[in-house]
Parts: C-alpha cells; structure tokens; sequence
C-alpha cells in the first residue's frame, strides 16, 4: 500500500475472539468495492433460490469495525456516529435495491463491543429497524440472559431494544438459547424471532425438538466429535469448534 492510499489507522479483529491489531483502513476504492461485493453477493443467493440473506455486522468483522468509536477515518466513513453507520447503511441500501420485494435481506448487530457502547448499539438498532430497509434485525447477545458487560447500569441487554419502535421489522435476538423454555423466555420478552447458534449444532433438529416439546433442553457439553459428526458437522467446523469454543467439544 503506498502511502497515498492510506486513509487512516483502523482496529482489526483476526479472529472470533479477543486478538486485534492495527491496520491501515481499506483505501476508497476498496471500500467501495466491499459494498459492491455485499450486493453481489446477495444477488447471487437470490439468483440461487436462497430466500434471503443476513449481513453480518457484529463481532468484530468488517461492518463492525466500521461502526467502533476507534475508526477515526477522515472520509466520510469514520469519526461521528453519523460517518461510522454509512458504510452498514450503503451494504443494506444497495442489496435491498438489487433484489426483489420478496427476498428476506436481515442484519445481525452487536448490542456492545470495547468499541461501540450500549447507547451507541442501541441508537444503530433503532435506526435500521424504523428504516425499513431490512426485514429483520438479528441481536446477537451472546447469552440471552446477560447484562451489559462494558455498561455498568444493570438490567439486561435484551431489555436495551425490544422496547425500540420497529415497524415492520422483526425483531430477532441470539445467544445462549439452549432450551425451549430458553426461547419461550425471549418471545415473551418481545422479541419476534428467536436465533438458535450452539443448540442447531448440538442437534440439527433443534427447532421442530422445541416446537414440540416445551421441555426440551439441548445435550449436555462437551459432546464427543461421534455426536457432532452424528448432528451432521462437518470436520473441519468441528476443528473450527474444538480450537475456538471453550467446553464443547470432548
């Protein structure tokens, strides 16, 4: 990169977890390209037969590192609040116009992050769920039943957006949901859609289990990898989970 292109100093995650490391921010022309290949993307899906597509904004990947207070960008992408949502803004925009009026385009968002406080996760939920141009906002809470962990004011997080007006827009929330009761809880909690991670990989039934069982609760962990492989997981997700997922695969 020479230094013409260099825009200004970003934070990075290199993994699903707590490693970062600073970088140069995409240069314009990259930027761009990003947004476009979201769109491509998406009309690829639908070109496909896929009903719909969800954009990952959360944990630490590309839009979220967007939306961290630390992106300092001097384009038009970085700085205010404003600045840092433009670029998840353009991505939803720009699918939403290349599809079609029954294809499914969602978000998933972080509710917090070291960069990106709770008022602030709060205000870009509201934002794209009174937008109405996604059909679905998918909190990923990381557990259902946690508090904030960088706000010190108590209460839960789901209690931070399903009080926010949404429109049309369903509202789905994630994390932790290990039981039908687990589900229940959050429906009854206002959320419209339940969000199901490390239950549908412990049990790739998981969901029709729980419409007919109000009693069903996953397996208990660490599985063997003879149980996942009987979930029909793949080897290579397995190693993904065994290296990166403390406690669940034996």
């Amino acid at each position: 990169m020479t230094a013409h292109q260099r825009i200004d100093d970003s934070v990075v995650q290199l993994a699903h977890g707590p490693a970062w490391a600073n970088r140069y921010a995409l240069a314009p022309m990259t930027n761009k390209q990003s947004h476009d290949d979201g769109t491509l993307a998406a009309v690829l899906a639908e070109q496909a037969g896929f009903d719909g597509v969800e954009v990952h904004g959360a944990h630490g990947f590309l839009l979220a590192q967007f939306l961290d207070q630390r992106n300092q960008r001097r384009d038009g992408y970085g700085g205010t609040l404003e600045h840092r949502m433009r670029a998840l803004v353009e991505v939803l925009t720009g699918i939403r116009a290349a599809t079609g009026d029954g294809f499914q385009v969602g978000i998933r968002l972080s509710p917090e992050a070291k960069g990106s406080p709770l008022d602030e996760g709060r205000e870009v939920a509201r934002q794209i769920l009174s937008s109405e141009v996604v059909d679905f906002v998918d909190m990923s809470l990381r557990d259902v039943y946690a508090t904030p962990h960088y706000n010190g004011d108590g209460g839960l997080l789901i209690d931070a957006f399903t009080d926010l007006p949404r429109g049309e827009t369903v509202l789905s929330v994630t994390g932790h949901v290990l039981s039908a009761e687990d589900a229940a809880w959050c429906l009854a909690k206002g959320a419209v859609v339940v969000g199901i991670g490390v239950g549908a990989i412990l049990h790739h039934d998981f969901a029709n289990r729980a419409l007919a069982d109000p009693n069903c609760k996953a397996r208990p962990q660490p599985v063997s990898r003879d149980v996942l492989r009987a979930e029909l997981v793949g080897s290579a997700f397995m190693d993904y989970l065994a290296a990166d997922w403390d406690g669940l695969v034996a």
